[in-house]
């Protein structure tokens, strides 16, 4: 019986161990996100990368001849949880359904594209 305790005792710290582990890890890798620039943290920043972006795709999204704004406005949210979700009901909205739906087919070559652009122009 001491055997069993002993060694459930061993897997419980192990299970401890591995929580804290995942805890500090996801602690660095957060603040590095933040101090890199990665997520946006003062109002200006999100302004800028999150909701003007919006803003612009509402309104492009109204006109067919954007398409290349509406896939900018599609890149600069996609590094946002939640971003593409409000892009994707905007679409709905204006009734651009599949011209979402091609640009997030294509995301990940845009997605290519619009890093070295923005590494190039150092916009983020």
């Amino acid at each position: 019986m001491k055997a069993i305790c002993t060694e459930f005792g061993a897997v419980v710290r192990f299970c401890l161990a591995m929580l804290g582990f995942a805890l500090i890890v996801t602690v660095v890798g957060v603040g590095f996100a933040l101090n890199s620039g990665a997520l946006p943290h003062n109002p200006d920043e999100w302004n800028k990368h999150v909701t003007a972006p919006l803003k612009d795709f509402a309104i492009q999204a109204s006109n067919p001849t954007l398409m290349g704004d509406m896939v900018d406005a599609y890149l600069k949210c996609e590094f946002h949880a939640g971003c593409v979700q409000e892009l994707r009901q905007q679409a709905t909205t204006f009734g651009r359904e599949a011209e979402f739906a091609e640009i997030e087919a294509q995301s990940s070559i845009l997605r290519e594209k619009y890093v070295k652009i923005r590494d190039a122009k150092d916009i983020w």
